[in-house]
């Protein structure tokens, strides 16, 4: 078991890749913070990761609110003591194509998938980087190295979650 005794928090844990990581990281040792806007979903996640014998905490949170991401990072520590890694998931996929694409859509996507990645590794890392210990994963995809017609904002999200990780490991990599 790879993370026998570890605490993974996963954002956007209540459903897609973010429920099968929750999943796989309970089968493979961890303590699970599901950290998700849908409640329902995210329960039914924990019941997932219970059934791998692990323990499975919900949080219901907005990933692009700092309040809701430092309440993420201290519950998850209050549940089980410290955190060992967090995993990024959380997206709002809206296509559509750039001319016609309103700004309450562009704003949303940047919000939870680049602005909530940001966040939520700002209030995780505090805690890892105090152990000196951890890792941080951010969930990308083919459209953050090459653009599709219809990505609408999806595709630059993703583009600046690759350089957000990129620079979360020059800075912090070094420190454990």
């Amino acid at each position: 078991m790879m993370l026998k005794g570890k605490t993974i928090i996963v954002t956007g844990g209540a459903s897609g890749i973010g429920r099968a990581t929750c999943v796989l990281a309970a089968r493979e040792g961890a303590n699970v913070s599901i950290a998700d806007i849908n409640h329902k979903m995210a329960q039914e996640t924990a019941q997932m990761v219970e059934a791998e014998g692990k323990k499975g905490l919900v949080i219901e949170m907005d990933t692009s609110n700092k309040a809701d991401c430092m309440r993420m990072a201290e519950e998850t520590v209050n549940a089980f003591g410290t955190i060992d890694g967090l995993v990024c998931s959380a997206i709002k996929l809206v296509p559509g194509k750039l001319e016609e694409l309103p700004e309450e859509n562009w704003d949303m996507v940047m919000d939870i998938g680049l602005k909530g990645y940001f966040l939520c590794a700002q209030a995780a890392g505090r805690i890892m980087l105090e152990k000196g210990s951890g890792s941080i994963v951010f969930v990308s995809s083919i459209g953050g190295v090459q653009a599709y017609n219809g990505a609408g904002a999806y595709s630059v999200c993703k583009a600046g979650a690759i350089m957000l990780g990129q620079l979360v490991g020059v800075e912090w990599g070094g420190r454990g």
